[in-house]
């Protein structure tokens, strides 16, 4: 009920000017191709099934490659770390201080979320 509320809500508050497009008729694709559409009941569960599938195959893509390009991005703050003395900077330790602020202002409960501290090992 959100969405259909937020419409009218938005329509009220930035009213349309000019002619809606969809004034009168609206056409809605259901995407029926008699050309793939399915025979009987068992082939309708195997597409779906393989929709499924390809859907999961795809979401497992994005999570590899945001994985992947967060260990990148720790493999390169660890190299430049290093170099400046610093063994254990990491995106994570980056964004603690980033969000640390955030946090307290939201009030929540310090034990559960510390400060965040920098251990600092420095070449002799």
């Amino acid at each position: 009920m959100s969405i259909p509320a937020s419409i009218a809500i938005s329509k009220i508050r930035i009213p349309e000017l000019e002619e809606p497009v969809t004034r009168g008729r609206v056409v809605v694709d259901r995407g029926e191709d008699a050309k793939h559409a399915p025979v009987n009941a068992l082939h309708a569960f195997a597409k779906g099934a393989i929709f499924g599938l390809i859907v999961v195959g795809h979401i497992i893509c994005n999570v590899l490659t945001i994985m992947s390009l967060v260990a990148t991005i720790n493999g390169l703050l660890t190299w430049i770390g290093r170099g400046f003395g610093i063994h254990h900077l990491t995106l994570q330790l980056v964004l603690r201080y980033i969000f640390y602020p955030i946090t307290f202002l939201l009030g929540t409960y310090m034990p559960i979320c510390p400060p965040p501290y920098l251990p600092v090992f420095f070449d002799d």
